[in-house]
């Protein structure tokens, strides 16, 4: 039995809004982190976005920085694991596209294991998805630094990067462990600053959308509203409102459908500032 998150302010890095958007303060590791697709490392230690309807969370040690993506929403789990998720890095604390990681690459190749909800739909029916995920978990693609390079390896050749999706009562969590610091052992990583500050992007693709909208019959966008303390659901009150800038910017909300099919959500995009955590200022806690 997993343990399930509970509502813990008090130990939870703290989230607030800086000039250049939302910042989110990275926890140090505190505990082992095992990546297997379950958020049972996590308990107190995410902050969860309102429109979006999803939980993050961060923790760095000082070698690797550990992310956690939770999606509550059913329909947005289908879109993710059919189009795929890329995570993007900027160590400037903007929103450059230099360094991510694409993972999981999505069901292109796996259409006739996933049963459709509707011809005119490309969202997969969320309930057949279980048996899909453990199938395209081997590999990931390295995106940058140009803007259209893209090199696609088996996960046990991406040196110190660890990912895996998993799906668990009902939500589907993300998480990945990622190399701060670039050198001949890890070829792949964050390349954070001496200021220790990380803007993390999260994105589905946004091809094929288009037609998607036109097929649903609706355009209306669904903007996000801010991160409130750790939970799946949110606490009551106290959601801050955005500001203009860096992220998170969502465009969640479900399409209108025209009464033939279920609507279609639109593409996720999420960009969240980060300070990472130092040892020292754990200890004081």
């Amino acid at each position: 039995m997993h343990r399930k998150s509970s509502v813990l302010p008090i130990l939870i890095a703290a989230l607030f809004l800086g000039c250049n958007g939302f910042q989110m303060n990275s926890r140090w590791r505190d505990r082992e982190i095992v990546v297997d697709g379950l958020d049972a490392d996590w308990e107190g230690a995410k902050g969860y976005v309102e429109k979006l309807n999803v939980s993050i969370g961060l923790m760095n040690d000082e070698s690797h920085l550990f992310v956690c993506l939770i999606f509550l929403d059913k329909r947005m789990q289908a879109q993710v694991m059919r189009q795929g998720l890329s995570v993007w890095f900027d160590p400037s604390g903007g929103n450059g596209k230099r360094f991510g990681i694409r993972f999981p690459l999505g069901m292109q190749g796996m259409r006739g294991r996933i049963e459709r909800t509707s011809g005119e739909s490309a969202v997969p029916n969320p309930d057949q998805i279980e048996g899909g995920i453990e199938a395209f978990q081997s590999e990931l693609e390295i995106l940058g630094p140009k803007e259209n390079d893209r090199t696609r390896m088996p996960l046990n050749e991406a040196n110190g990067i660890e990912v895996k999706t998993g799906r668990d009562r009902g939500i589907l969590v993300y998480e990945l462990k990622v190399p701060l610091v670039r050198n001949e052992h890890f070829p792949y990583a964050v390349g954070i600053g001496t200021r220790k500050t990380v803007s993390i992007g999260f994105e589905t693709p946004e091809i094929g959308m288009e037609g998607m909208r036109r097929r649903s019959g609706g355009s209306s966008d669904r903007p996000s509203e801010g991160i409130s303390p750790d939970g799946r659901m949110p606490p009551d009150g106290g959601f801050m409102p955005p500001r203009e800038g860096m992220g998170p910017r969502g465009r969640r909300g479900p399409r209108q459908g025209n009464g033939t099919g279920p609507s279609v959500p639109g593409p996720f995009e999420l960009w969240v500032k980060a300070q990472l955590a130092s040892q020292n200022a754990s200890d004081h806690r």
